[in-house]
């Protein structure tokens, strides 16, 4: 048996697991824990999710006011044209991140590249 890198695994894995009831909502819940925990280390900026998601290696951002675009998605690039959008872990990631105690993020995933679409893309609500 070959072992597998951890990028490898999610490369592999991650596509496979919309096809479970409930694992959007687990998904999202799990990324903005993850995103409260790392956002506090960069003051819950945009610039700051910027760096991080390209650090971690999620894909290579761009922002514009409330939208995120994310490029390269490592959750959807292996699974393309599926009908359906599965960047759930990185909306609640985004959502987590930019929150605070008085300021609350919300993030909504409007396109998926394994939706069909060209890049992925998120709106922000606060």
């Amino acid at each position: 048996i070959s072992k597998l890198s951890e990028d490898k695994l999610l490369e592999f894995s991650y596509p496979y697991i919309y096809l479970s009831p409930g694992s959007h909502t687990l998904l999202y819940w799990i990324g903005k824990k993850t995103g409260l925990e790392i956002g506090s280390r960069y003051e819950h900026k945009l610039s700051g999710l910027k760096k991080i998601t390209e650090r971690l290696k999620l894909g290579n951002v761009s922002i514009h006011g409330n939208k995120i675009v994310l490029h390269d998605s490592t959750f959807a690039k292996n699974a393309k044209n599926t009908g359906k959008k599965i960047c759930s872990y990185y909306a609640g990631f985004a959502a987590g991140f930019l929150s605070t105690q008085k300021r609350k993020a919300y993030v909504v995933e409007r396109k998926c590249i394994a939706h069909g679409d060209s890049h992925c893309e998120f709106i922000i609500f606060f």
